[in-house]
């Protein structure tokens, strides 16, 4: 497992480039074209009948999040041109994170471990990667026993989530189904259109994770676990 072990430095420093991150990802949904709505969607299984269905409230994070990082027109994703096109300072919390969504990795994790308040401890099932994701909800909600397929984002030591979360039962036929569609995407097909992370969101909503779906919204205030007198549990 990852030997890094949170502390409340970290935590501050993720919350505030949550709160960043909530308002570039607003921006950039904005952009997305209907055609591209349209296109991810009948990819996805939402489209039926020529006509969007979200089977819960949380659907519209995922569809965007894909539309976003999945989606490519003549070459390029939205994300790759918008942190082109973003005018972001160098040095800012801005331009590091966009930066960051360059590298980020949809995973489908198996949670193992979870420090309240700051987030938990995976093992990525497709390369054995082991991580530590920092996510205030999932570090108080999650079952360990469930995965989580979720876009993941690199802030140096740790991760964090993007988009919406699908929490999984982790049935070996599910596991199966994944495996054997990464195997067959092939080289050069998972940052490109109908590429993998799309396979592995339909497998994950055909096996019913949009009923549990986690949408990755800020918090406002310092978790209860960071407060003065809980903080040096975790330095």
């Amino acid at each position: 497992m990852p030997s890094f072990v949170p502390t409340h430095a970290h935590v501050d420093r993720y919350l505030r480039l949550r709160n960043v991150s909530y308002r570039l990802n607003n921006d950039m949904a904005r952009q997305i074209p209907k055609a591209t709505f349209d296109g991810v969607a009948a990819e996805l299984g939402m489209l039926r009948d020529g006509r969007l269905v979200l089977e819960s409230e949380d659907m519209p994070a995922v569809l965007a999040d894909c539309c976003i990082y999945d989606w490519y027109e003549d070459g390029t994703s939205l994300v790759q041109r918008y942190a082109a096109a973003h005018s972001a300072p160098d040095g800012s919390d801005e331009r590091y994170l966009l930066n960051a969504y360059l590298q980020a990795r949809y995973r489908v994790l198996q949670m193992r471990s979870a420090v309240h308040g700051a987030g938990v401890a995976c093992t990525d099932i497709l390369t054995g990667e082991d991580l530590f994701v920092m996510d205030m909800g999932l570090s108080r909600r999650t079952q360990l026993d469930h995965m989580l397929a979720s876009r993941t984002i690199p802030l140096g030591e740790y991760w964090m989530t993007g988009g919406a979360g699908l929490p999984m039962i982790p049935t070996e036929g599910f596991v199966e189904t994944v495996r054997r569609l990464e195997k067959e995407s092939g080289p050069g097909t998972a940052y490109g259109p109908r590429g993998l992370t799309i396979m592995i969101v339909r497998a994950c909503l055909n096996a019913g994770a949009a009923e549990h779906a986690l949408y990755a919204k800020p918090k406002a205030r310092e978790p209860r676990h960071f407060t003065r007198r809980n903080r040096r549990r975790l330095q």
